[in-house]
């Protein structure tokens, strides 16, 4: 259950990095909208 979460967390973390940066890659761009 934290694994899912923290992983979820770090997901959506690392969507909006990647956004910023212009590269947007698999399933953090489903979370990143």
């Amino acid at each position: 259950m934290f694994d899912e979460l923290a992983d979820g967390v770090y997901r959506r973390h690392y969507g909006f990095l990647a956004l910023n940066v212009g590269v947007v890659v698999g399933d953090d761009a489903v979370l990143v909208v």
